[in-house]
């Protein structure tokens, strides 16, 4: 049955690996001859062939490393043979540690044998505590005014998310309010007009009503004064004047 373990460790040169590598593998009793390591310098790029640990020196990789001291390399690995186990080294640019993972190609039945060689692999790569690692370097004072820095940034950050949050949602409410606001208002206002136009289309009717019967009223008084003008202008002219005697 395989299993695997991961944590993070301060990061070292990749010179440092090499050494730290030899040192696991006295400690396991672990032949060097049957102990592989390969080297991948970029994310991108495939890893180098394995090499022996016994005669890593003679890899170019493992010199330029000796000479430069640096951290180049992107991830490196071994495989120890005779234990079944591999142990890679990842770097993490972002956060500056490094990973460190530990995989049993076959768990042994013995859990004793498990324990000793994850205390022989973290001997040479210490887990990260940073808590501590700063107490460490800084002091217990300094590292408790960092600790409570820390605390109030964060319940900053929770405050700020948290108003970002309620702020979005009165925006929200408000909008949805101002939307509800418009509708009634749109409404009333649509009410009123179909209340006013049919208060002028009655007052409209009962003008023109009026207006006919002013119409038929002049009509009628015209008709009556045609009527009456019409036998005085059926007399002679001398009809009125008396006879000569």
């Amino acid at each position: 049955m395989s299993g695997h373990t991961t944590f993070s460790s301060p990061t070292t040169s990749d010179s440092e690996i090499l050494r730290a590598f030899k040192k696991i593998a006295d400690e396991l009793d672990q032949p060097q001859g049957r102990c592989h390591v390969r080297v991948q310098v970029m994310q991108d790029h495939g890893s180098s062939p394995p090499f022996r640990l016994s005669l890593i020196e003679n890899a170019e990789f493992a010199q330029h490393a000796k000479k430069f001291d640096d951290a180049t390399w992107e991830s490196v690995s071994i495989h120890f043979e005779s234990a079944k186990l591999n142990l890679t080294l990842t770097r993490n640019r972002e956060k500056g540690d490094d990973v460190i993972q530990i995989r049993y190609r076959e768990v042994p039945s013995e859990l004793h044998e498990v324990r000793r060689t994850i205390i022989a692999i973290q001997r040479q790569f210490v887990p990260l505590n940073r808590a501590a690692a700063i107490e460490r370097a800084l002091g217990p004072e300094i590292a408790e005014f960092y600790r409570l820095r820390e605390e109030t940034l964060r319940r900053l950050e929770i405050l700020t998310n948290r108003l970002v949050r309620e702020t979005h949602d009165y925006r929200l409410q408000l909008d949805t309010d101002t939307a509800k606001h418009k509708r009634k208002l749109t409404a009333s206002l649509e009410e009123e007009y179909k209340k006013r136009t049919a208060v002028l289309r009655d007052r409209e009717r009962e003008l023109t009503e009026l207006r006919q019967k002013l119409d038929d009223r002049s009509a009628r008084h015209a008709r009556r004064e045609q009527s009456r003008a019409l036998p005085a202008r059926g007399k002679s002219p001398g009809s009125n004047a008396r006879p000569l005697t």
